[in-house]
């Protein structure tokens, strides 16, 4: 099981791409006893009926079939675009097929990210917020895995070709081409550093703070890069907004006051 789909920065980091993310218990432990070293991703569908809910296939692609142990894939994709961490291990989701993407022929469960979307497979539209979720989410895991190559996302159906039909409805060639516009759009949330946002400081972190607090009608300082008294004065505003008091009101930008204004935060 790899470390990296372990970490808890993945929940952070498909956050920062504008995803909804929920979790299945004990997804973080969860895996077949194999090695699994991901540098892909394949997309699916379901095949739960349409009107079965949001995560019909939850308990089959956590626990398996009779026929297929569980965990089926590392992600749920629901139908209104939820993103659902499923397992950070090794998935029986691929099968028999390839060679793609540089992933020898037959080791697509040992190489490659599987993403299962709910959805019959027999002509059930694609919702524009699971279809959006879908590019979102292939482009924000090609840059966990520091790739901006899109050819290592393709369907079930180019992997297995002639055996597998999913993710059904969706021409690969154009999903592939919203992921690499996804990837050039990058991250939807802005991340800032909380050393950058200090009083004396010059630097781009300073100046989109003060534009996040003039949306948010506090907007006394003026609009270059430096973080002068006007802007302490306007961040202690903004602290005392959202119920901060005394020396947690000093108007020094926190990491949970930051996170409030709308930002994803490292040190």
């Amino acid at each position: 099981m790899t470390e990296k789909m372990k970490n808890i920065g993945l929940i952070n980091h498909l956050h920062r791409w504008g995803l909804k993310v929920e979790t299945v218990s004990g997804w973080r432990q969860r895996g077949r006893p194999y090695n699994f070293y991901p540098k892909a991703i394949i997309c699916h569908h379901t095949a739960s009926g349409s009107s079965s809910g949001n995560f019909a296939s939850e308990g089959i692609v956590t626990h398996g079939r009779s026929d297929l142990p569980g965990p089926l894939s590392q992600i749920l994709l629901g139908r209104d675009g939820t993103v659902k961490l499923v397992a950070a291990g090794f998935s029986n989701h691929a099968g028999y097929g390839g060679p793609r993407a540089g992933i020898p022929a037959n080791q697509g469960n040992t190489y490659a990210i599987g993403i299962e979307a709910e959805n019959n497979g027999l002509g059930e539209r694609w919702s524009p917020q699971a279809l959006n979720a879908y590019y979102r989410l292939c482009a924000a895991l090609l840059d966990w895995l520091g790739t901006k190559d899109v050819s290592k996302v393709f369907g079930h159906k180019e992997w297995a070709p002639g055996r597998k039909i999913d993710p059904a409805g969706i021409d690969m060639e154009r999903f592939r081409a919203q992921v690499k516009l996804a990837l050039a759009q990058g991250p939807s949330v802005k991340t800032v550093r909380l050393s950058r946002l200090v009083p004396g400081k010059r630097n781009a972190d300073v100046l989109l703070v003060k534009k996040r607090l003039a949306k948010k009608g506090i907007a006394s300082s003026d609009k270059t890069n430096f973080f002068g008294k006007e802007l302490q004065n306007d961040y202690r505003a903004w602290q005392i907004q959202n119920g901060y008091k005394g020396k947690d009101a000093d108007g020094i930008p926190g990491k949970n006051s930051l996170q409030k204004l709308g930002f994803a935060v490292i040190p």
